[in-house]
C-alpha cells in the first residue's frame, strides 16, 4: 500500500477549511440574534416607559376620603420648648406658655427613704426639661435647689433601696448617672 506523503497535509487543511466556515457562520449568526434581541428588549422599554409617563401625566390627583390623622409632637416640644413648631399645613402649633418654675428648696432628710439624684443644673430651664422629660417617662420626679444656686432634679422618695435601685438602672439606660441618696 502506497501511501502519498506529498500531499498528506493539503487534505488535512482542506477538512478544517470547512468545519472553520460553518463555526463562523454560526458565530456571526449568533451575534446578530443578539444584536435583534437586545434592540427588541430596549424598544419595548423605551415603550412601557413612555406609557408610564402618559399614565402619569393623565392621572387624575388622588383625593382621599378620610381627614389626615393628628400628629402629637410633644416629644418634639418638651425636648425644645423654646422653639415653634409648625404643623403639615403650615400653621403655627400651638405650644403653651411655661409656668413659673416651682423650685422648692428642701433638705434630703426631709423624706424619709431613697431618693435619686438625677442631674444639677445651675439654668433653671434645663432642669425643668429634664424633670419633663422624666415625667413623661414615669419618673416620679422633683426639683431642689441648693444655697449655692445649683438646680437638682431629684426621683423619689423610694421606701425600699430595691426600688430605688430599679429606677436608678432605668435612669442609666437613658443615659444618666444618677446617685442614690439615702
Amino acid at each position: 500500500m502506497k501511501r502519498d506523503y506529498a500531499n498528506r497535509f493539503q487534505a488535512k487543511t482542506a477538512k478544517k477549511t470547512q468545519g472553520g466556515r460553518w463555526l463562523w457562520s454560526l458565530t456571526l449568526l449568533l451575534l446578530l440574534a443578539l444584536l435583534v434581541g437586545m434592540l427588541t428588549v430596549k424598544h419595548h422599554h423605551q415603550t412601557l416607559l413612555l406609557a408610564k409617563q402618559q399614565k402619569v401625566a393623565t392621572a387624575p390627583p388622588p383625593v382621599s376620603k378620610k381627614p389626615a390623622a393628628p400628629q402629637f409632637d410633644f416629644y418634639n416640644i418638651l425636648s425644645h420648648p423654646k422653639q415653634l413648631t409648625t404643623l403639615q399645613n403650615n400653621t403655627p402649633a400651638i405650644i403653651p406658655t411655661p409656668m413659673p418654675l416651682a423650685v422648692t428648696t428642701t433638705t434630703d432628710t426631709a423624706k424619709p427613704g431613697y431618693l435619686l439624684q438625677v442631674a444639677a443644673f445651675r439654668q433653671a430651664d434645663v432642669a425643668q426639661t429634664i424633670k419633663t422629660q422624666l415625667a413623661v417617662a414615669g419618673f416620679s420626679v422633683r426639683l431642689t435647689t441648693t444655697p449655692t444656686g445649683w438646680i437638682k432634679v431629684m426621683s423619689g422618695p423610694y421606701a425600699k433601696k430595691e426600688d430605688a435601685l430599679r429606677d436608678q438602672q432605668k435612669l442609666q439606660k437613658r443615659h444618666f448617672s444618677p446617685l442614690l441618696l439615702g
